[in-house]
């Protein structure tokens, strides 16, 4: 039974299905919210909107999902994550329709592997031992929008962030966690711990055992920028919280980054920040003295 404060909080339903929409005034990481059973075969439906990440869990029935990189089905007991830049139509297989179970989010994904390629989605079957939790997640999720108060912002990011820690460790399960996510994974953290290095592609290829096209490949694809800009930014990000925290110097700093030349830092430094070294460290200086 659907309250009347339930309705008035954006939900629509019908004799088999449910579907909720934040209020404008709400702003929740929560967007959308829906169950039941669905005719797709009737109603095709875009499947993503702009800045929307779709969660959908396929309970019964078959769905074709086509866009982005082409088309795929979807399978009972699979789930589906959809970018928010693409389209993707979704069409039943069958009169009957499915029942599924959808998030849609305001943010991403918490987990990096959750996040599908540019403009396509990423799908898998989740472990039996995991299905109900997933409902209890979705149960809870609707508990939170009929109470819908104060503390709801909270609990609804709580309960994403539970769901999405649920998903990662379901690809993991069923081994279907994309090689390039874990690539990338691996390389970050990398070069996270090894901040000294002159030559990191070279480095990190040698440490994944990748040719240094297929590095610069998978982090175009997840992140648009090649290793080596984002190693060097990471080192001056790294740099410009030395140089805030008024503990070291120009040298130090470049010395602690593998520069032989401060020189040659200060240079890489500007590029990447539009700023001098000395800014920062001035900057840093006045706000430990209080000025």
């Amino acid at each position: 039974m659907i309250t009347s404060d339930f309705n008035r909080a954006g939900e629509k339903a019908s004799s088999d299905h449910a579907r909720w929409t934040c209020p404008k005034w709400a702003r929740l990481d929560l967007m959308v919210l829906a169950w039941g059973r669905r005719a797709y075969s009737r109603h095709g439906v875009a499947g993503t909107e702009e800045s929307r990440w779709v969660y959908l869990y396929l309970q019964e029935g078959s769905l074709k999902v086509s866009g982005g990189s082409g088309a795929t089905h979807l399978e009972p007991g699979e789930i589906a994550i959809f970018d928010p830049k693409g389209t993707h139509q979704v069409s039943g297989l069958n009169r009957a329709g499915v029942q599924r179970l959808v998030w849609a989010w305001r943010s991403p994904p918490r987990c990096g592997e959750l996040h599908p390629a540019p403009r396509g989605c990423i799908h898998w079957k989740i472990p039996a031992s995991l299905t109900a939790r997933l409902m209890e997640i979705h149960h809870e999720c609707r508990r939170e929008i009929r109470l819908l108060d104060d503390k709801s912002r909270l609990a609804l990011d709580s309960l994403h962030t539970l769901l999405d820690t649920l998903l990662s460790r379901s690809m993991q399960r069923t081994n279907h966690r994309p090689p390039s996510a874990m690539c990338l994974e691996l390389a970050i953290q990398w070069m996270h711990e090894n901040m000294k290095k002159q030559n990191p592609v070279a480095s990190v290829c040698d440490y994944l055992h990748l040719s240094a096209s297929t590095l610069d490949r998978i982090f175009r694809r997840h992140l648009a920028e090649s290793p080596y800009v984002y190693y060097q930014r990471l080192r001056m990000k790294h740099a410009r919280e030395l140089l805030r925290s008024g503990l070291a110097s120009v040298k130090e700093v470049a010395y602690n980054l593998g520069y032989r030349h401060p020189n040659n830092f200060s240079r890489a430094f500007k590029m990447f920040t539009e700023e001098k070294p000395r800014v920062h460290l001035k900057a840093g200086r006045r706000e430990h003295a209080g000025i």
